[in-house]
């Protein structure tokens, strides 16, 4: 009420207004004060509603239901804000071309947020897949990898070798309590222009690499062995690969919620490679995308339920690409 013994309304609302655990709660005002100065006064505060006496239950009860009903609103908007920017923070994204690579890149964010991160510099990409599944979890993951450019930009202007920087990024991870209990898999790519690929992995789904037809008219597939230990276990002796690519090769990259890395190539799979190389790149990974293993239940697995990323990388500028 406004008019109450030995003060106003106003005076409680800036009494609950400083405590946290109310603070928020809605404010309606129900008086029968016909002081005009004082009735402008209160409404100068950011209120729910003012109701005049007498005031019947229908008036209170319809009022109590629009307050409530607008906060939910509020409280709905601005969680889908966090949650745009969180997904828009964390979305991947690479240029379509890096020195003499092609690159498309694809990715699925079936929860809100995203936890797959990628990103390049000195021509030496780093691809992450940052465990959390939720906006909540998504909120830590941002913060994380916030955390995980900021080393591996510190790695890579020391020019740091691909296994230097996991090594790097592994031993943040053993000497930080919070991110000790952190599960996240990284990988590293060097992309010279001589066509040399060097990858150092510490977790991650291994790659897959297309070689392009020979003069045979013979197609290979492989995936190339290399692996690593998780970041942060202390057994940060991480070794390196160097592939070799030819024009036409391509070399698939992906977050184990496009394949996970238990999950061995099925003659399937194999085959819609193959089909792809005959694409442009960009519609090779549209195809890739959505032959998704993770998303085919004949293969026995669930469906596309994580964040999944994949990225085609092509060496050569000879091949169309549109």
């Amino acid at each position: 009420d406004l008019s109450i013994p030995g003060a106003n309304g106003t005076v409680l609302y800036e009494m609950i207004r400083p405590i946290p655990e109310i603070a928020t709660t809605a404010f309606i005002y129900l008086s029968g004060c016909a002081d005009q100065t004082l009735i402008e006064k209160a409404l100068r505060r950011p209120i729910d509603d003012f109701l005049v006496k007498p005031v019947s239950k229908a008036q209170l009860l319809a009022s109590i239901s629009r307050t409530l009903m607008r906060r939910q609103y509020l409280a709905d908007q601005l969680q889908l804000e966090l949650e745009q920017k969180i997904t828009l923070g964390l979305h991947p994204s690479l240029p379509k071309v890096i020195g003499q690579y092609q690159c498309a890149l694809r990715t699925s964010l079936p929860e809100s947020g995203g936890g797959d991160l990628v990103l390049i510099k000195n021509s030496q990409l780093i691809f992450a897949d940052l465990m959390g599944h939720g906006i909540g979890a998504k909120g830590f993951v941002y913060a994380l990898a916030g955390y995980i450019r900021g080393l591996c930009v510190a790695g890579l202007e020391m020019d740091s070798s691909c296994a230097q920087l996991l090594k790097m990024i592994s031993r943040g991870f053993s000497q930080d309590q919070v991110l000790g209990d952190t599960l996240a898999t990284v990988m590293t790519v060097g992309l010279s222009d001589n066509a040399m690929v060097t990858i150092a992995n510490a977790g991650h789904p291994q790659p897959i690499l297309c070689r392009a037809k020979n003069q045979q008219g013979i197609q290979k597939i492989e995936q190339v062995c290399i692996d690593g230990p998780l970041l942060g276990l202390e057994l940060d002796e991480y070794t390196q690969i160097k592939l070799k690519l030819s024009s036409g090769d391509r070399l698939l990259l992906f977050s184990d919620g496009y394949l996970d890395a238990s999950q061995p190539l099925t003659p399937r799979f194999e085959q819609q490679i193959i089909m792809s190389s005959e694409m442009p790149l960009e519609h090779a990974a549209d195809f890739l995308m959505q032959c998704s293993p993770a998303g085919h239940p004949e293969e026995n697995v669930q469906g596309i339920e994580d964040d999944a990323t994949l990225i085609v990388l092509q060496w050569g500028h000879n091949q169309i690409t549109c």
